[in-house]
């Protein structure tokens, strides 16, 4: 699907989820959330690669989840660029992640997250999403993105 349609399926899939955009690096992942952050009201950017200065939502600068806690309460969006980054064991942080979802009705949470090479010997894929084996079965909803033919392509696999 294109990029007006996969923001809008994305933003169909944020109804109190954890919805998770993985891809390539340079697949659109950051640029699709943004898409989907301009249609939110109140968005938080937690930037954990340190790079972000400047967008369409409010934005801080850490790789620690505790460091924002206080905040989740009023946003409707929160999006986590890059959950790699995230301190902490990604079992951990998915479940901080989910209980902040469940006592905020209104919230919901898009992790991005980069594909990269694969260490676990029983899986024969040489790269996958980072906690791949975690978010199949946590996100609700899970995007692969890729730019193909000069244009993002958004494919919904979960």
């Amino acid at each position: 699907m294109n990029v007006n349609k996969a923001v809008k399926e994305i933003n169909n899939a944020l109804t109190n989820t954890v919805v998770e955009i993985y891809g390539d690096s340079g697949s659109g992942k950051s640029f699709i959330a943004d898409k989907v952050a301009e249609t939110k009201e109140f968005t938080l950017l937690i930037d954990s690669l340190m790079q972000r200065t400047q967008g369409s939502c409010y934005i801080v600068q850490t790789n620690d989840l505790m460091a924002v806690e206080d905040l989740v309460s009023e946003f409707d969006l929160i999006i986590i660029d890059d959950f790699f980054q995230l301190k902490g064991e990604p079992r951990d942080n998915i479940y901080k992640l989910q209980e902040w979802v469940y006592n905020n009705k209104k919230l919901s949470i898009i992790l991005i997250n980069q594909i990269r090479a694969n260490f676990n010997e029983r899986r024969p894929e040489k790269f996958v999403p980072y906690a791949d084996y975690l978010l199949q079965r946590y996100a609700d909803k899970r995007f692969y993105t890729e730019f193909k033919d000069g244009e993002y392509v958004v494919t919904q696999v979960k």
